[in-house]
């Protein structure tokens, strides 16, 4: 199966806010919202950027972000060397009687 972008008609400035926007709510900055539509792998938005310019494609995305609260957590994870005190390690798994295998009557001619 292959995909493919096609331009459909409609209003670009639509097109274009509600794109920014979907980004914006995931915690794009600017710069990183322009450099899709600087890349010609992002048939549509490409396309817009050659349309409209630089220039104007920066402050269409200033001017929806300005107006878009985002949400973005920054996570570190750190590897301690030993689990905090009063846990303990919980080993979970299927047990034998409750696998696939098992549970089908023809599970030993499979095996062969």
């Amino acid at each position: 199966m292959a995909l493919y972008a096609t331009s459909v008609s409609g209003d670009q400035e639509v097109m274009l806010r509600c794109v920014v926007q979907e980004y914006a709510w995931m915690g794009w900055d600017a710069e990183r919202i322009l450099r899709l539509f600087r890349d010609p792998f992002y048939p549509a938005l490409h396309e817009l950027w050659r349309a409209y310019g630089e220039d104007a494609i920066r402050q269409r995305v200033a001017s929806v972000l300005d107006r878009t609260s985002g949400f973005r957590i920054d996570v570190t994870l750190t590897q301690e060397d030993s689990p905090p005190p009063g846990s303990e390690l919980v080993e979970i798994a299927v047990p034998p009687h409750l696998t696939r295998e098992a549970s089908s009557p023809n599970s030993e001619s499979r095996m062969r």
